[in-house]
């Protein structure tokens, strides 16, 4: 879900230059074959502000090189200031391009989002994630903090700064198999101290653009959804699906260690359920590890991660079986905490990291050389 979010991102993204120079970023899309962009008002203001408005001394980039010129300006001048949300009607190649949902109201404190940027200091666009609740301002604004660490350049410098060129990104519902855009980076208050980024909200655009296509179902997507279509798949089809992994030469040895250990380590009526509980672990665990990977900095802290794991002594002696089985649930909370220590900092929840904290237990619980002495 994270990566396929995040790479369909970027068929979104734009950037904005005045007159050849870089002003900032916008997000780019597609509406009954119409090309629409979506940019914060100040990133063309100093264009927009001068009677006759010269459009074309505005030129805008998608991150596929392409470039579009503005052909009308869609929003209400007067709300310009107010709001410092612009959206206008573009020429240029409508072919690959996306359409987009609007949420039709402000994020929810619990929201997870996400967006992506580039600024003066951030030459390759990258993705930034939520890692607190959001605040609401007003109808107009909310806030979303992310990693304080990205707010700061190599020549020292922080926040509006360090980042100037970040306004006019979109930002997204991150757990979500569309891109839902809920809001425009605005500004970045307090120099960056707490963290916060100030965002436009967009749900006024639905309004003003009627024909834009509405999300209004905030239940139906994130790691609950998830979790839940997991569970629904394993009920159908696990006996299958587990037969069928058992079956394949490359897991044999892997999957009668994994049946040695479990029925030393746990009562013979947890044995079956313990099985099927590793072994999707390992498969739902693979297909995240899959998505991630695609995603260059959530790939190396885990990475990181694991190299912590692997450098710790896990020379343990027991003469019980429940001993070590309480032993075998501390060594899976503690590799949890080094995953979360890595990765909740970059946007990822204790969710999805308890995902793939479950498949690196279940492989190294088939790997490991753990004998039992009579």
């Amino acid at each position: 879900m994270i990566g396929t979010s995040i790479n369909i991102m970027k068929d979104v993204c734009a950037h904005v230059y005045l007159e050849g120079i870089f002003s900032g970023c916008a997000i780019i899309f597609s509406n009954n074959n119409i090309i629409y962009l979506v940019t914060a008002f100040h990133v063309v203001k100093p264009i927009f502000m001068h009677e006759p408005i010269n459009l074309g001394c505005i030129t805008i980039q998608d991150e596929n090189g392409r470039f579009f010129s503005i052909s009308s300006i869609r929003s209400d001048k007067s709300s310009w200031e107010k709001t410092d949300i612009v959206m206008c009607i573009l020429n240029g190649p409508i072919d690959g391009l996306r359409d987009l949902f609007f949420l039709s109201e402000s994020p929810k404190p619990h929201f997870k989002l996400m967006s992506r940027v580039k600024s003066n200091s951030i030459k390759q666009p990258s993705a930034i994630f939520s890692i607190h609740q959001n605040e609401n301002v007003n109808n107009d604004f909310f806030l979303f903090t992310t990693d304080k660490a990205l707010m700061e350049n190599s020549s020292g410098d922080v926040g509006a700064t360090a980042l100037k060129g970040i306004s006019g990104s979109g930002v997204f519902l991150k757990e979500h198999n569309s891109l839902v855009l809920v809001g425009i980076i605005s500004s970045i208050p307090d120099e960056a101290m707490l963290g916060k980024i100030k965002c436009c909200c967009t749900s006024a655009l639905i309004k003003l653009e009627p024909n834009l296509k509405k999300h209004d179902d905030q239940s139906g997507y994130g790691i609950n959804n998830l979790l839940f279509n997991i569970e629904l798949i394993r009920r159908e089809t696990m006996e299958k699906t587990i037969s069928s992994w058992e079956s394949n030469p490359e897991n044999v040895i892997f999957s009668n260690n994994i049946d040695r250990k479990i029925n030393e380590l746990l009562p013979d009526y947890k044995v079956t359920t313990e099985k099927i509980k590793i072994v999707c672990n390992l498969l739902n665990g693979n297909s995240l590890l899959n998505e991630i990977s695609k995603v260059n900095f959530l790939k190396s802290a885990y990475e990181q991660a694991n190299v912590i794991f692997d450098g710790r002594d896990l020379n343990v002696f027991f003469s019980d079986a429940s001993s070590a089985h309480a032993e075998y649930k501390k060594i899976h909370n503690d590799y949890m905490n080094i995953l979360a220590d890595k990765l909740i900092p970059l946007g990822m929840s204790r969710d999805e990291i308890l995902l793939l904290s479950n498949k690196d237990i279940a492989t190294w619980l088939g790997n490991c050389d753990l004998d039992f002495i009579k």
